[in-house]
């Protein structure tokens, strides 16, 4: 395992360290706020992805309606007798 370029062994020695300085009573509520952070970002960060994909689905929507509204009404009006030149 290597997670931030530390070992395996290393994060072993950080927690046993940490265990020490703080306690255990300590180290349990550190790691139930961390895990709450971690949760309010993910929420956030999900929430964020779903509205840019809504938004992005939205505009896709919107030029595909003008493109067929482009494509079933031309902008020029179809020939008159006048101006056919046979006619």
């Amino acid at each position: 395992m290597d997670l931030f370029n530390i070992g395996t062994g290393e994060l072993l020695v950080l927690g046993l360290l940490a265990l020490a300085l703080f306690g255990p009573e300590d180290m349990v509520r550190m790691a139930r706020a961390l895990g709450r952070y971690v949760r309010i970002a993910r929420d956030y960060w999900t929430g964020l992805t779903c509205q840019l994909d809504r938004e992005i689905a939205l505009q896709e929507q919107r030029r595909r309606a003008q493109e067929l509204d482009r494509l079933l009404r031309p902008d020029r009006t179809p020939p008159t007798e006048e101006d056919d030149p046979a006619g």
